[in-house]
């Protein structure tokens, strides 16, 4: 079983890096699929993708509880 904190490279607030060999060499379709399915999920301000490196930048909005 795959463990995803092998991939996570930094969490702090509102952002996450995730490295991983699968993100290196996409096309610039697989990217734009890619970070446009990312981008629909409640909460994301922005998604990054380097194909060059295989890293993924995630930002998200913090949510607090009152």
């Amino acid at each position: 079983m795959l463990d995803p904190k092998e991939f996570v490279r930094s969490i702090c607030h509102g952002r996450a890096r995730i490295r991983h060999a699968s993100l290196r060499g996409l096309s610039p379709e697989e990217v734009e699929s890619l970070t446009t399915m990312i981008a629909g999920f409640d909460g994301i301000t922005s998604v990054k993708l380097n194909p060059r490196v295989g890293s993924l930048l995630v930002t998200c909005l913090l949510y607090t509880s009152d």
